[in-house]
């Protein structure tokens, strides 16, 4: 029984698999009627795997938590976990007397006729109040096996029976060398699961970097240098697709004499406010991005330029309502736009370098507009 057992959870295999058929072996071994195992989970130890049990009794015994008469969790006297009642309860705390024949050295409890169990013993020898469902469900040979690793108790394995006599002394020690097998397995899934989980964040930290790293740290904007590579990939599927995209430059007007003025605070808040009202106004598909100091570069994935002067010009007149105090100014915030509708086979560099140009066209004819150029 040992050699088999201990070569189902060795192999690497599912917990709850190896788990599941460690307790089919032992049935097979020992003939007993039901087998289960139970485990920690949020503080109770609940059954992990149950076999021969009917599931209304799992049900009914799956929490060992005690609870007071309005049925809140009681606090154990170490203040950091739950006391555990009934028999289950002692094996796993290791409340026990190894002077009673029902307990073992190694922390089990056993009996073969829980009647008799309870007819001649008392509750302060059982250790704990005990609930006796066992015994009115008819089980009468019983075995609570502790799991456990580095003297630390995991769990326990739980034999049940409606026969008598179906114990020996043997055959719990048996039982508590798998006991401690299974122990290990529990530690090794469990350590195989905080490693598990140490990479999973260090992964999603790592993903979080990266975004971090193509985004504009004040504003939340993608930044200048994966916004290129987006542009080379839109320009890539435009002429693949023969559909045109369009490019927004657009530049806050007199944001030098404003930072001058009101002090680089000031002007941080006008960018992200600025940042906020672009993100809010382009659909989905769009992409802006913080192209440098106050300008920002706006890509819109197949849209021609009435598009593209349709959202220059909703954006012109968001601006020009915009009204914001410093001290007791009163300071209008304008911005200027270049347009550019990309068709043709040119190089990013050259677009970028065309929308560059009428943003700065609209900034010499007066700035707070529109300038617009097709090629």
């Amino acid at each position: 029984m040992l050699k088999t057992i201990f070569a189902v959870l060795n192999q690497n295999m599912d917990l709850h698999k190896a788990l599941s058929i460690t307790l089919e072996k032992i049935r097979k071994f020992t003939n007993i009627e039901a087998a289960a195992i139970r485990l920690e989970e949020n503080g109770d130890y609940v059954y992990y795997v149950f076999d021969g049990f009917p599931r209304s009794f799992i049900k009914r015994e799956n929490s060992i938590i005690a609870t007071d008469k309005n049925g809140n969790r009681i606090i154990s006297s170490n203040k950091k976990s739950y006391r555990l009642e009934c028999m289950c309860g002692n094996i796993i705390e290791g409340r026990f007397d190894s002077s009673l024949l029902f307990f073992t050295q190694g922390g089990s409890f056993w009996t073969n006729s829980t009647t008799k169990l309870l007819a001649t013993t008392t509750e302060k020898e059982r250790q704990a109040r005990t609930r006796n469902y066992c015994n009115y469900c008819g089980y009468e040979s019983m075995a609570l096996i502790p799991i456990k690793t580095n003297g630390c108790n995991l769990g326990l394995l739980q034999l049940n029976d409606h026969r008598k006599d179906m114990f020996s002394l043997d055959l719990i020690e048996s039982l508590e060398i798998i006991g401690k097998q299974i122990g290990f397995s529990v530690q090794n899934n469990q350590e195989f699961k905080r490693i598990k989980d140490k990479a999973k964040r260090i992964r999603l930290a790592n993903a979080k970097l990266k975004i971090l790293s193509n985004k504009n740290a004040l504003t939340g904007l993608f930044n200048r240098r994966l916004m290129m590579k987006l542009l080379k990939f839109e320009k890539n599927r435009s002429e693949r697709n023969k559909k045109p995209f369009t490019l927004i430059m657009a530049d806050i007007d007199h944001f030098k004499e404003i930072n001058d003025s009101c002090g680089h605070d000031v002007g941080d808040k006008f960018l992200i406010d600025v940042s906020k009202i672009l993100l809010k106004s382009i659909r989905k598909s769009d992409i802006v991005s913080r192209w440098g100091g106050d300008e920002f570069l706006i890509l819109l994935p197949e849209t021609d330029i009435s598009g593209g002067v349709g959202l220059a010009n909703k954006l012109l007149e968001i601006y020009r309502k915009k009204a914001y105090k410093y001290l007791n100014n009163k300071i209008n915030l304008t911005m200027s736009f270049g347009v550019f509708e990309y068709t043709k086979d040119k190089s990013i560099n050259e677009a970028i370098k065309s929308v560059d140009n009428l943003l700065i066209r609209a900034k010499q004819s007066g700035k707070d507009r529109v300038a617009i150029s097709l090629l």
